[in-house]
């Protein structure tokens, strides 16, 4: 099935860093919870660069995810490129990274 969830808010100072755990705690969740997932192609989309979600998604990866992270240049850690070496069966990279800078 097809799932999403939204996160959004207006005070960013305050909550920005309860957002990124929230986001951090559901990633984890849905990537725990989900069973076989190498029976359909599961992907996690991430718009954020920093490097606070990069455990969650190296654990999606692990179980088999796919990942895709969009971010504007300037705010994407170098973290997030090592997640591209992941590779599939067939060699496909199981992470891409997209810009969000024109």
């Amino acid at each position: 099935g097809f799932g999403h969830q939204a996160i959004v808010t207006r005070s960013m100072r305050q909550a920005e860093k309860e957002v990124d755990n929230q986001i951090t705690a559901d990633i984890t969740e849905l990537v725990c919870s989900t069973l076989k997932p190498e029976l359909q192609e599961d992907i996690i989309v991430l718009v954020a660069g920093d490097r606070d979600f990069r455990p969650a998604l190296r654990k999606a990866l692990k179980k088999g995810f796919r990942v895709e992270v969009w971010a504007f240049e300037e705010g994407l850690s170098g973290i997030y490129r090592e997640l591209q070496s992941v590779v599939d069966d067939d060699g496909l990279p199981m992470a891409r990274l997209h810009s969000l800078t024109k």
